[in-house]
Formats: structure tokens, C-alpha cells, sequence
């Protein structure tokens, strides 16, 4: 396994950098991608941690396992990982894949950046045209990736979610909101009719008068 495969993220990269790879990420499907292991440590301690116990013997290369990962799931992380700039990683690819996997290594960085650029496409009150368009499945659909990593944008879906309440009722998605979001649209919905009654009391101190009735004399 001493032979590096060419890697689409590697390519246009001095051809030293490209021979200086020292892991080989192994998929369930049998592809293999080269890697750096600094690049990797910086990112994950988790993969730190895995990379300082993998011995690689005679070969230079650390032959890393990824199970129940696609070849698309790791070159959507790999080309995020390599990205020569942070104007490079504006458009994220596949940030579904990319997220699950950070998540499954503790990239908390990786985390942070894809949460941002995602929640920064929608607008304050969760409408977005670039993730779900006022669609509400899509928008149930995003919750559930962003979960408890993506936090911005989890708020702005779940905004979007509360405001589209009466469409909501209809999704066949709806179930699997998590019961986090639930209630916190839950008590997002409580606030603003809470609200709305603050804001009735004080346009009306007073209750409406009421003309008593009497029963008529016989």
C-alpha cells in the first residue's frame, strides 16, 4: 500500500506536499484516500489519539479503517479538510456528510464553520430560500442533521418550524423533530402569545364595559 492513489483534494498541490502523506484512509467499500496526519491530528483528537497508537511498521504509512463511511461521505470531509482557505469552505459540499463525520471524530472547528455558513443562509425569522424554501419537510429535514452540533441553525429552522405551525400539522416529517426542539418551539410559541396578550393589556388597561342585564319586571 505504498502507492497514493491520485486524490481529487490533492490535486494542483506541490507535488512534496502530495508525497508527504502519511495515512491511508481505508473505506468498507475497499477505496483507499492518502492523508496527512497533521492535518488530520489538528482536526480530530480523536483521530490524534488513533494515529499515535497505529503502528505502521515497515511501511510509512498508517493505515486508518473508516467503517460505515461512503467514498463520497470522506472526499466531501477531505476536500473540506484541505480547503486552502477559508474562502474555499464558504460553499461547503455535502455538508450533511460532512457533519456526520465530524461529529463521529470530534471536529469541533469543522463543526463551528459548517454551522455558520449554513445558518447564515437563512434569514432572522428562519426563512431561507437556499435550504428549504418554505418547504416545511425540508426544513424538519435539516433540523434533524443539524441536531445539538449545528446550534444556529437548529434555531433558525426551528423559528421557521414555529412560524409555519398550521403547515407543521400536515408533515408527515414532523415526527421526527426531536423532543429538544419540541419543546423549545413549544415554549417559543407560549412566549409570543404571552406577548401578544402583554402588548393587548396595554393597549386596553381596562376590560371593556359590559351592559348589565336585569330581568324584566312582570
Amino acid at each position: 500500500m505504498e502507492t497514493v492513489n491520485d486524490a481529487p483534494y490533492l490535486r494542483d498541490r506541490p507535488e512534496s506536499f502530495v508525497k508527504s502523506a502519511d495515512v491511508i484512509l481505508k473505506l468498507d467499500s475497499g477505496d483507499t484516500l492518502p492523508a496527512h496526519s497533521a492535518l488530520l491530528s489538528f482536526h480530530s483528537n480523536v483521530l490524534s489519539d488513533v494515529l499515535s497508537l497505529n503502528t505502521s511498521g515497515d511501511s510509512r504509512f498508517h493505515v486508518l479503517p473508516l467503517p460505515d463511511c461512503t467514498l463520497y461521505a470522506a472526499l466531501s470531509l477531505l476536500y473540506y479538510i484541505y480547503a486552502g482557505c477559508a474562502a474555499d469552505r464558504i460553499s461547503v459540499e455535502a455538508p450533511e456528510a460532512v457533519t456526520k463525520l465530524a461529529h463521529k471524530f470530534g471536529m469541533d472547528s469543522i463543526l463551528s464553520d459548517v454551522n455558520n455558513i449554513l445558518a447564515d443562509k437563512c434569514a432572522s425569522n428562519g426563512a431561507s430560500s437556499v435550504l428549504w424554501d418554505g418547504n416545511v419537510d425540508r426544513a424538519v429535514h435539516w433540523l434533524s442533521v443539524a441536531g445539538n452540533n449545528l446550534v444556529r441553525l437548529t434555531a433558525k429552522a426551528e423559528r421557521f418550524l414555529v412560524q409555519a405551525d398550521a403547515h407543521l400539522s400536515r408533515s408527515t416529517e414532523a415526527v421526527h423533530i426531536p423532543q429538544s426542539s419540541l419543546l423549545r418551539m413549544l415554549d417559543s410559541r407560549h412566549a409570543a402569545i404571552i406577548g401578544l396578550l402583554v402588548d393587548f393589556t396595554k393597549r386596553n388597561p381596562y376590560p371593556p364595559y359590559i351592559e348589565p342585564k336585569y330581568p324584566s319586571a312582570k
